[in-house]
């Protein structure tokens, strides 16, 4: 539930701030698969919200994983949801990048 309440804000402010684009995303944040951006993978994305490179393991094993650091300042934030929400309902070329503890 706070996930959907989480993604609600986010798309709210994106709308808000439509006008300031995000940074590009040096990588597609699919991380399903499915080859769209959807809910989904911003969840992916913000189970991960506050891991960094080298930081301790969240709770359920969640690290720190390049794959999911948008923006490669090797922290996951805002800015890496933000980048990410900018990309929901486009198309991703499928990646077979799958290093997801890439720390």
């Amino acid at each position: 539930m706070y996930k959907a309440v989480f993604i609600l804000i986010l798309t709210s402010v994106l709308t808000l701030v439509a006008a300031v684009k995000p940074a590009e995303a040096k990588q597609c944040p699919d991380y399903n698969g499915d080859g769209v951006v959807t809910e989904e993978d911003i969840y992916a994305l913000v189970d991960r919200f506050g891991t960094y490179k080298g930081g301790p393991t969240l709770s359920s094993q969640i690290k720190y994983s390049k794959k999911f650091d948008l923006n490669s300042d090797k922290r996951i934030d805002l800015s890496d949801i933000l980048i990410a929400v900018s990309y929901l309902g486009q198309e991703c070329p499928n990646d077979s990048d799958d290093d997801e503890n890439d720390d």
